[in-house]
C-alpha cells in the first residue's frame, strides 16, 4: 500500500487527510505483514472540521512509521526503487522507465491473464491539457515489457474483434517479455493463457526470441519477419534454430502529405433560421455538398471554402505500386493528425482503423498498379455554431478539421522463417 502525500491538486481533498478508522485499518495490515510506503509528509489532520480528532490521527501514524513493514520516501519518483528493495515487482514491468500505465485481470478458470496498457504520455499538472480539445502530451512509446504469466501471449484488437498470436518475445519464469508499440494517449489489450484452445486461434508450435528485423507476425500458419529496408536479417526461434533471410527490393516510404487528393464535403447547417428553436423545424438540417482539388492536405480552417464548415469529408488519393508488388509485399499506412473520427477504404474494401494511433497495415488490400484510397472524416458541429452562435463564438476555439497528416506510406517485405509442418 502507497499512500502519497503529492497526488495533485493539493486540495479537494487536502492529500495529508485520512480518518481515524483508516488508519488504524492500515496500522493492522501493516502489523499483519503488509509492505506500506508513506510518500511526502504523512497524514497529520482528519478530513472536515474535526480538528480535535487530528490528535488521535498523529499517535496512529506515529505507530504506524514505527512498524517494520513501513517506509518513508521523500518522493513519487523514489518509489519504484524503494519497491524493488522490497522484493516487490509490478505485473506490468518496462525494461526502462516509461509512461505505460497496466492493468491486470486474472481469469483462474481459464488460467488465463488480461492486460490493458495505456501510453499515458506526460502526466504532470502543468501538461494536463487546458480543453478538450487540445492534444496529449507526450510521445509514442516503443519499448520491451514484462507481463506476469504462464502460456502464449496474444494480441486482442479492440477495434476489428481480431485475436492473433503474438509470435515475438521471450519468456523468463513467469514472466513474457515483449515489445510494445503505442501512440500517445493510446492502449492495447494483450491476453496470456496457459490454455492453448482458449480464443480457437492455434498459436504456432515454435516463436521468434530474437529478430534483426523490425518485427514478425502471423503469416497464415506461418512465421514471417517483416522490414521496411532491403537487406539480409537473421532470426532467432524458440526451438534453438537460427534463420537467415534475404529481403530485395522494398519500395521506399511515400509521402501522400503533398499528393494530389479529392476532397467531397458535406456542409452541415441549419435549414431554417437558428433562432428557430421549435418543433422539427428546429433540427432540420441542410447538407450542402463542397467539391474540391487540394495539392497538398491541410485543416479545413485554412482552405476558404471550408473555414466555417461541420459535416463530413471524404478524401481520395491514388497510390501506384511496382509491377513487381507481390503477396510478399505490404505497407503501412500512417495518416497523422486525423480530425475527429474517420473511416479507411482501400480498394472499395473497408479497413479496420486504430483511431488514435490514426495507422492500420493495409498490406492485404493492396496490389501492384494504381490502388485508391479513402479517408471518411467526422467533425464536430463547433466551426459552424463558431459562425452562427454568440455563445460558440465568444468561446474563440476553431478546431482544425479533416485529415492533416503527414500521411506516409511505408512499404514492408517479409520472408518466412517457420511453417507448419505438412503445410
Amino acid at each position: 500500500m502507497i499512500i502519497d502525500s503529492q497526488q495533485g491538486p493539493p486540495t479537494d481533498p487536502v492529500k495529508t487527510s485520512m480518518p481515524v478508522e483508516v488508519a488504524r485499518k492500515i496500522l493492522g495490515y501493516a502489523r499483519a505483514g503488509l509492505p506500506v510506503i508513506v510518500v511526502g509528509t504523512p497524514p497529520d489532520r482528519t478530513p472536515g472540521n474535526t480538528p480535535q480528532a487530528d490528535p488521535t490521527l498523529k499517535s496512529v501514524i506515529a505507530e504506524l512509521l514505527a512498524e517494520k513493514t513501513v517506509s518513508r520516501v521523500a518522493h513519487e519518483s523514489d518509489v519504484p526503487d524503494k519497491l524493488r528493495s522490497l522484493g516487490i515487482r509490478p505485473a506490468v514491468e518496462p525494461a526502462t522507465p516509461s509512461p505505460v500505465l497496466g492493468i491486470r485481470r486474472r481469469d483462474t478458470a481459464t488460467r488465463t491473464d488480461y492486460y490493458f496498457l495505456y501510453n499515458q504520455g506526460i502526466v504532470s499538472p502543468p501538461d494536463e491539457p487546458s480543453t478538450l480539445f487540445e492534444p496529449a502530451t507526450g510521445e509514442p512509446l516503443d519499448r520491451e515489457v514484462g507481463l506476469e504469466g504462464r502460456g502464449r501471449p496474444y494480441l486482442l484488437d479492440a477495434w476489428s474483434g481480431k485475436i492473433t498470436p503474438i509470435v515475438n518475445y521471450t519468456v523468463n519464469g513467469e514472466r513474457i517479455t515483449l515489445r510494445i508499440r503505442l501512440s500517445r494517449d493510446n492502449g492495447v489489450l494483450i491476453a496470456i493463457s496457459e490454455d492453448p484452445n482458449r480464443f480457437g486461434v492455434p498459436a504456432p508450435a515454435v516463436y521468434v526470441t530474437k529478430t534483426s528485423a523490425d518485427g514478425a507476425a502471423m503469416d497464415r500458419n506461418a512465421i514471417a519477419i517483416r522490414a521496411s529496408k532491403a537487406g539480409t536479417y537473421t532470426t532467432t526461434l524458440s526451438n534453438g534454430r537460427t534463420v537467415r533471410s534475404e529481403i530485395r527490393g522494398v519500395p521506399a516510404a511515400i509521402d501522400l502529405t503533398k499528393a494530389k487528393w479529392h476532397v467531397s464535403v458535406e456542409d452541415w447547417q441549419p435549414a431554417n433560421p437558428y433562432d428557430t428553436t421549435f418543433g422539427a423545424a428546429a433540427a432540420e438540417t441542410r447538407k450542402a455538398r463542397i467539391e474540391m482539388d487540394l495539392d497538398a492536405l491541410k485543416a479545413w480552417p485554412e482552405i476558404p471554402e471550408l473555414q466555417n464548415v461541420s459535416g463530413l469529408g471524404t478524401y481520395t488519393t491514388a497510390v501506384n505500386l511496382p509491377a513487381g508488388w507481390t503477396s510478399a509485399n505490404g505497407a503501412v499506412l500512417s495518416m497523422g493528425e486525423v480530425f475527429d473520427s474517420f473511416t479507411l477504404t482501400v480498394n472499395g474494401q473497408v479497413v479496420s482503423v486504430d483511431q488514435l494511433a490514426a495507422a492500420a497495415d493495409i498490406g492485404p488490400y493492396l496490389k501492384a498498379g494504381p490502388n485508391s484510397i479513402a479517408v471518411r472524416v467526422a467533425t464536430t458541429l463547433n466551426n459552424r455554431l463558431a459562425k452562427i452562435d454568440e455563445g460558440v463564438a465568444n468561446r474563440g476555439l476553431v478546431q482544425p478539421y479533416g485529415l492533416v497528416g503527414p500521411v506516409v506510406l511505408t512499404p514492408y517485405s517479409q520472408a518466412t522463417v517457420w511453417r507448419s509442418a505438412g503445410r
